[in-house]
């Protein structure tokens, strides 16, 4: 899932999902939220677009994308549609262009989130599930007996880290993982293997 930038980055808020003053001529319960700083929305996923069109004076041009499980995403206030109903439409897909069709007080992006029809801080509810980075595995330090083995495994000599990866800093070898069945080609060049070398005080240069 991305936000609707296109982006994993969160985007400027002009007014955010939840209560506000009503004394300023709108609802006192805001149902979305209004986003700002982009030209081009795009599909927070992937689904099927419902509706793309005007939807009334107050969300103006509007598209609505079902997203499966009873989940759906709404775009309003947009200028020009890229995408009109039964379209299909995959996460990240330009589907308008930013505007303030409707009642919007300049250009953005309201955008709504509904579970089963209710609606949900949307925000937060992209931020649950933006694609996660794997958190690296854990490391093991070695004396410069393993910098020696590293540096016999580039040269391609008999090793017992084969196809491994290490990280070479201050005078030590960490070593980062290897797959036993790796069938990776060791690094052979002599001069990168020297190069290596001087680095570290007690390996052959």
């Amino acid at each position: 899932m991305l936000y609707p930038n296109g982006t994993t980055s969160r985007p400027k808020v002009s007014s955010p999902y939840g209560p506000r003053d009503s004394r300023i001529g709108i609802s006192s319960f805001h149902a979305g939220a209004d986003l700002i700083g982009f030209d081009t929305i795009h599909a927070i996923a992937a689904g099927r677009v419902t509706f793309a069109g005007w939807m009334n004076n107050a969300a103006g041009r509007t598209i609505i994308i079902d997203h499966g499980g009873g989940v759906t995403s709404v775009y309003m206030h947009n200028d020009t549609h890229r995408v009109r109903r039964g379209d299909r439409v995959t996460e990240g897909q330009s589907i308008a262009t930013m505007g303030d069709t409707g009642n919007a007080s300049g250009p953005c992006n309201h955008l709504e989130i509904r579970i089963r029809g209710k609606r949900t801080e949307p925000l937060a509810y992209i931020a649950d599930r933006l694609p996660r980075i794997p958190a690296p595995t854990s490391a093991t330090t070695t004396s410069t007996t393993g910098e020696q083995d590293m540096i016999q495994n580039i040269k391609g000599k008999a090793g017992k880290r084969s196809g491994g990866m290490w990280l070479l800093k201050d005078g030590k070898a960490t070593f980062l993982g290897h797959d036993p069945a790796s069938t990776l080609p060791y690094i052979e060049d002599e001069g990168v293997i020297r190069n290596l070398a001087k680095h570290y005080e007690g390996l052959p240069a």
